[in-house]
Order: C-alpha cells, then sequence, then structure tokens
C-alpha cells in the first residue's frame, strides 16, 4: 500500500561532538517516530509520509545501531526480524484457559440463548439486554503479553490450557506492536492472526510457480485456505520466512490489564485500540433483535460478495462460547473465552455467543465469517 507523498523532516545528524547521552537520545526519538508511522500505516490505514521517507528513517536507525550497538534496545523496530531458524518451541500454560467455540445455526437458538441468560441471572424475560456482535476472523488464536510495555511473549492456543511459544514469530507481524505508547505494567490481549486474501492469493500464486518449475503442477502445494496457510506460517522454525508472508493480527479482547481500569468489553477494546492494537469490528446492539438484525446484515452482504445470495437456506452462522459470570461483582464480565482471574465459587459457567454482561446488561458477540469467505 502506498504511503500518502508528504514529507517529514528527517531526524539525522551527524555523530561528530555527540555524547553518548545524544546519541541514545536521539536514536529513542527515531524509534519513536518510526512506531508511530508503524502504528498510522499498519493500524490505522492513513499514513502519513512515502515508502522513501519510511526507508530512510529506517535505515537512519539501522545504521546508529551498527555503529553503537550498545543503543540497541530489545523493542527496537530493528529487532522485529534478525534470529535464524529455532528448535522446538516451548509450551507455555496460559494464564486461563483459550476455550473453543461452538455454533448456533438457527434464529431459535440464538433466542433461547436470550431467555436463558435471562434465566441464568435471574432478570426479567421481558428485560431488552444490550449486546456487542462481532465480526469472527477467522485466524488463529494467539496470546500476546506486554510487561511494561514490551511485548514479552507470544503463545498460539494449543489446547486450550498451554500453547507454544512463538515470540520470535509474532515480532515480525508488523501489526503488533513490539512497544506500546503507555508502559503498563502488564496488558495480555488475544484475538486472531490471519492472512488478508490478497497475500493468500500470492503465495499460492508463488507456489503455483515453484511446482511448475520443479515439475510437480499438480496442485498439492499450495495452501487450501487462508486459516490453514496462517496455521502453517505461524509455526515456521524460521522467523525470517515468517516475515515474508504479510501477516494480520485482531484483537478480541483484553483479559488481564494491570494498571488501567476495564470494567466491561468496551472499555477493554477501546483501550487496546488506544494501545495501538487491531481490533475485531464490532457494533452495539440493544436487545437480542438487533443482533439478529447484525447477523442478517451481514451474511447477506457475505452471500452477495460470493455471488451465492439465497443459496444456503439462510442459516445463522453465530457461535458461542462458555464464559463466567461473577455474580460478587456483577459489574464487569471477564469472558473472553476463558475466566476470570480469580473465578468465584457459586453458579456454573454459562453457554453464551461471545459475550461479557457490562452493569446489569451483557454484552454478547455473534460473530459471524468474514464477508466473502
Amino acid at each position: 500500500m502506498p504511503r500518502r507523498d508528504t514529507t517529514e523532516p528527517s531526524l539525522a545528524g551527524g555523530t561528530e561532538g555527540e555524547t553518548t547521552d545524544d546519541l541514545a537520545r536521539r536514536a529513542e526519538a527515531i524509534r519513536l517516530e518510526i512506531r508511530r508511522h508503524q502504528r498510522l500505516y499498519y493500524v490505522e490505514s492513513r499514513p502519513e509520509i512515502t515508502d522513501e521517507d519510511f526507508d530512510r528513517l529506517e535505515r537512519e536507525l539501522i545504521d546508529l545501531e551498527r555503529d553503537h550497538p550498545e543503543l540497541t534496545t530489545p523493542d527496537s523496530p530493528t529487532q522485529r526480524v534478525g534470529e535464524g531458524p529455532s528448535g522446538d518451541f516451548a509450551t507455555v500454560p496460559h494464564s486461563s484457559p483459550m476455550l473453543s467455540l461452538e455454533n448456533t445455526y438457527t434464529v431459535e437458538e440464538i433466542r433461547e440463548f436470550d431467555a436463558r441468560l435471562k434465566r441464568f441471572l435471574n432478570l426479567d424475560a421481558s428485560l431488552e439486554l444490550d449486546y456487542t456482535a462481532e465480526l469472527k476472523v477467522d485466524g488463529v488464536s494467539l496470546a500476546l503479553l506486554w510487561r511494561e510495555g514490551r511485548l514479552e511473549r507470544g503463545v498460539s492456543r494449543g489446547d486450550g490450557n498451554a500453547g507454544d511459544d512463538i515470540t520470535a514469530n509474532v515480532r515480525t507481524i508488523r501489526s503488533i506492536p513490539l512497544r506500546l505508547p503507555e508502559d503498563l505494567p502488564l496488558v495480555e490481549a488475544r484475538g486472531e492472526v490471519y492472512l488478508p486474501r490478497k497475500e493468500f492469493d500470492r503465495i499460492n500464486t508463488e507456489r503455483a510457480g515453484e511446482a511448475d518449475r520443479e515439475g510437480e503442477g499438480d496442485g498439492t502445494v499450495l495452501f487450501a485456505n487462508p486459516r490453514n496457510a496462517t496455521a502453517g506460517t505461524i509455526r515456521l522454525k524460521d522467523p525470517r520466512l515468517v516475515a515474508r508472508r504479510a501477516l494480520e493480527f485482531a484483537c478480541w479482547a483484553l483479559v488481564r490489564v494491570d494498571g488501567a481500569e476495564v470494567r466491561s468489553q468496551s472499555d477493554g477494546i477501546d483501550l487496546a485500540r488506544r494501545l495501538g492494537l487491531k481490533t475485531v469490528p464490532s457494533t452495539r446492539c440493544h436487545g437480542i433483535e438487533e443482533v439478529i438484525g447484525f447477523w442478517e446484515n451481514w451474511r447477506d452482504r457475505r452471500l452477495s460478495a460470493s455471488g451465492r445470495t439465497g443459496a444456503t437456506g439462510g442459516k445463522p452462522s453465530a457461535t458461542t462460547l462458555t464464559a463466567w459470570w461473577r455474580s460478587s461483582t456483577p459489574s464487569f464480565w471477564r469472558g473472553a473465552r476463558g475466566r476470570p482471574r480469580n473465578p468465584p465459587g457459586g453458579p456454573s459457567p454459562a453457554s453464551i455467543p461471545r459475550s461479557r454482561p457490562t452493569r446489569a446488561s451483557s454484552r454478547s458477540a455473534c460473530r459471524s465469517g468474514e464477508p466473502g469467505r
């Protein structure tokens, strides 16, 4: 994607007469500027400088850190890729389970969920609950951890209780910030890493060309779908190979935050955006009928985009998961495919569509497939 053709003053400057402190300040100023432009380009899609100007900034930092290695920091933009192939991935336990999703196939099942939720929370059946409806990104789930603002670890979902430490590969994904703009003591985000359709097509075209040159053009080397390609890419042993594929990340929840108040799903998503993370598209719905309307709208758009309108019998593609109600604190539900950090005794889990109640209402996401899939 081309950047807007504007210019910006260079941060370049000679090192003659500069002290170590001067050089450190200049290096950090360049890092901050690079991070700002990466966020504008990869997350907000509103670039301010040209590719040439951006490359000049990166080259200046690379040269500065090469000439003064002591200035290099682990979260520097130059450190995204640099390690060669690694051995087997280490297994890391999740702070709370990363639970799988469960499908709902009829409008009646969605309405029954709404009724079941009210019964579980002992609410009046006529009460209209507030929901958040979200699109489902069909990718591979990740748990990301930042400590004091620095990316510390990226872990795959694995079996839900523990996953592979794929931090070196995660660091190559440019929509995942190595350094957050706020130095919060701890932030854990969960979301989907995925391969955009354009990049998926490019990779398969490249693989098909290689197969033809090697006399193996039978189609077996092609990825079946973007999710399959994502799953294969994120677990490659060489981060340099991962970096060649333009993986993206979309956050669907912050499950742990120290140093900031998060009382609802919308609070968490707002904070994630403030921290420079892409988030799953969502909208507020008042009452379960608006959730159904949200699904119907995206169903029609999806079928229209794929040229199959009216060919599926109109079945919803909502999803549900197990979440926990914090009975002692009804103002917040920590239910993003997992449990609260300190789940209370008492009520059993409630199976709901990707939801978190806020105050006396619930926030639920009826997650459909991406349009055109």
